[in-house]
């Protein structure tokens, strides 16, 4: 229990004790229901940011492997993020938390594609070309975050173009 419960606590227990009338605070009262809303908002915010933190440092060659738990993490912040009362959402924090979960829930589609066997080095110059970074795929130090911060989502569809040509080049190969 927090010291203002308590203090609160306190209180109401004195003036019953010697038959005052209840003392009604109502900025208080606001006050501890914006106090108890920040706290659950900013706890979702803090694990939100740990876990897209995690994600991001993950090395490229464990991506594929990790795509289906990583997309359960983030729907599941997604669905938290709607049942967040509605007064906390015209609060700056909780637009950009549901900025970051559902801008990494757009993006992980995207980077399943990409992590699809059938990209070969041209197809990562193609998209070296269409986002203007570089990216050291091959290299051992390529992480998720490297990807993430060429920006796939301005570009969303080319880069779908290039992954889906790939994945035909390679059926017409097999062939």
């Amino acid at each position: 229990m927090s010291l203002w419960m308590r203090a609160k606590r306190n209180l109401k227990a004195g003036e019953e004790l010697f038959g005052l009338p209840t003392t009604i605070l109502p900025d208080l009262e606001r006050t501890e229901r914006e106090l108890k809303l920040l706290d659950r908002l900013y706890s979702l915010y803090t694990t939100v940011i740990n876990s897209v933190s995690e994600f991001n440092e993950m090395p490229w060659h464990e991506v594929s492997r990790e795509m289906e738990a990583m997309t359960a993490t983030i729907s599941d912040f997604q669905a938290q993020c709607m049942r967040m009362p509605k007064e906390l959402r015209h609060w700056e924090a909780y637009i950009e938390l549901k900025k970051t979960v559902d801008d990494f829930l757009l993006s992980l589609p995207l980077v399943q594609m990409l992590a699809h066997h059938s990209m070969r080095s041209r197809h990562w110059q193609q998209l070296m070309s269409l986002t203007n970074k570089h990216l050291a795929v091959g290299s051992d130090s390529f992480k998720l975050i490297h990807l993430l911060e060429a920006e796939l989502l301005e570009c969303r569809e080319d880069v779908e173009d290039i992954a889906n040509s790939a994945v035909r080049e390679l059926a017409i190969e097999d062939k």
